[in-house]
């Protein structure tokens, strides 16, 4: 299980909902750095993702393998989510909102 996250806010504040895509910043790059990194196609990027377990409910992204996805051997989500955890959140940006 991972700590409890009753917000989850980017490093610009902005709230974090299913479906939005992410990237997470590098060395000593701003955020507005890694958004532009992210758009360009380089770097981390990944779609958001709900979990839930019994009664925990957050948010993380996919654990499925993409190369699984891009055969059509499997669908995203289907082998889970790694869920975000209060450091995730001190290093991830939206780059886009779903």
């Amino acid at each position: 299980m991972t700590d409890y996250i009753r917000e989850y806010k980017d490093v610009l504040g902005r709230n974090i909902k299913r479906g939005d895509v992410v990237t997470w910043l590098e060395d000593d790059e701003t955020p507005e750095q890694a958004i532009m990194r992210a758009k360009a196609g380089k770097g981390q990027i990944e779609e958001v993702f709900e979990w839930s377990q019994g009664k925990d409910l957050g948010l993380g992204i996919d654990s499925t393998n993409k190369s699984w996805i891009e055969d059509g051997r499997a669908y995203p989500g289907q082998y889970g989510v790694y869920p975000f955890n209060s450091e995730d959140l001190q290093d991830i940006v939206v780059v886009s909102v779903s």
